[in-house]
């Protein structure tokens, strides 16, 4: 697209130079800053949108302001802007930004989008924005006219990537979710679908092949739990060499797991009796949030207390368990002894039923799930490549717009 004839130097190193005519003023010039409000004592079943961060979370009786605002994070999440129109109310941890007239509201909320949060952070272990350093944010101020034009430039265009970025994502949600079913059907029904079938007396997978035996998971394998060596002890950690799992090491796009973001020194397996863990282990994720996560080490390892480690017997393949498990995620969380904070022991890991074909079909069905997952994943990767150049694009183009790179002032005549 083309620039504008005559630019000027805006004195910022991130801003660089902007159209001559265009003026450079802080952000209160142009609007408002509102800070929200507590919301409890007008929470409700229904009536007005109580928005936060991440957008409606409840309803109040009563609202805050009636007209288009730009809700930006005071606390925590402090690099997300919405834009909203109409009556609402909003938390205390958000600012509302009230345009003024001679600002279009839309051109303003494209604006904060372009705001360098990370510069004005004023904590790092809980983000924050103070009104000061929000209202001081020096930014591009073109005429009404021409604010009009590129909010309604950048509508047309952001509407139209919005609804590719959302037919990728739902694109990748369908892969995970076939992904999820043809491992079920593998390490339940197996892969011969004409054999004959019985009750396998497992609750969530109903019939199992014939030739199949069902068996509690402490019965074919040995279960521990990890451990957390002192941080304050040094040589534990001094000499990184064993990996050592924590939850957040998991994935939920592969079973193999990866390096661990900690290591263990050899001295805290011999003094601390950290448990060294075999090769293929097979890992479970045993309280919290991420309760049921399943990975298989490929490594001596160890972990922490919040993980289950199952070695399996001769009886089962690591990787048909490590499948078999993965499957019953849902199950396996479910079956937690705690409401508040989901816990799954060692003893009751050790009572879940597994089902179990001979080797030879184990074999087979590792085979065929790996196979299969590969080419997912695969094409899952494909996908959040194409989701990351398109929201590059979308941010790279709302920049574009707002800075003045590029000169839309006759858009709407070239777009009738």
């Amino acid at each position: 697209m083309k620039k504008y004839e005559n630019y000027k130097d805006s004195g910022l190193e991130w801003l660089g130079m902007v159209p001559e005519h265009w003026e450079i003023l802080p952000f209160k010039r142009g609007l408002s800053i509102n800070n929200g409000r507590d919301y409890k004592h007008v929470q409700s079943e229904d009536g007005y949108p109580v928005i936060g961060s991440g957008g409606q979370f409840a309803f109040a009786s009563d609202y805050l302001y009636d007209g288009e605002v730009i809700l930006l994070g005071r606390k925590g999440t402090i690099d997300k802007p919405r834009y909203f129109n109409g009556k609402f109310w909003t938390v205390d941890t958000m600012f509302y930004a009230i345009p003024n007239q001679k600002c279009i509201a839309k051109y303003m909320y494209y604006q904060a989008l372009t705001i360098p949060f990370s510069l004005y952070s004023t904590d790092t272990a809980l983000p924050s924005m103070t009104q000061t350093d929000l209202g001081n944010h020096l930014m591009c101020f073109p005429p009404t006219f021409e604010q009009r034009t590129i909010a309604s430039y950048l509508d047309q265009k952001v509407g139209q990537i919005d609804a590719l970025i959302s037919e990728k994502e739902k694109m990748v949600e369908d892969l995970k979710a076939y992904r999820s079913s043809l491992i079920t059907e593998a390490v339940t029904k197996g892969l011969n679908k004409e054999v004959k079938m019985k009750d396998s007396g497992v609750e969530w997978i109903k019939k199992i092949p014939a030739t199949w035996t069902t068996v509690l998971l402490k019965r074919c394998a040995t279960i521990m739990t990890g451990g957390t060596p002192s941080t304050d002890i040094d040589r534990y950690w001094a000499n990184p060499t064993f990996r050592w799992y924590t939850p957040s090491d998991f994935s939920d796009d592969d079973v193999v797991l990866n390096d661990s973001s900690r290591k263990l020194d050899e001295t805290a397996i011999k003094e601390y009796a950290a448990k060294l863990l075999p090769k293929n282990c097979v890992l479970v994720v045993g309280i919290g949030a991420t309760l049921g996560k399943v990975g298989i080490s490929l490594n001596e390892c160890s972990s922490n207390q919040q993980i289950n480690a199952i070695i399996f017997n001769s009886t089962v393949l690591p990787e048909y368990g490590a499948y078999y498990l993965l499957a019953g995620k849902e199950y396996i969380k479910s079956q937690s002894n705690a409401a508040t904070l989901p816990i799954l022991n060692q003893s009751t890991m050790g009572e879940l039923q597994i089902v179990v074909p001979n080797i030879e079909e184990q074999k087979n069905i590792v085979g065929f799930i790996n196979k299969k997952v590969s080419v997912i994943k695969e094409g899952i990767e494909n996908l959040q490549i194409q989701l990351s150049d398109l929201k590059s694009y979308k941010s790279s183009l709302i920049t574009e717009a707002v800075t003045g790179k590029i000169d839309l002032r006759d858009w709407q005549t070239k777009k009738s």
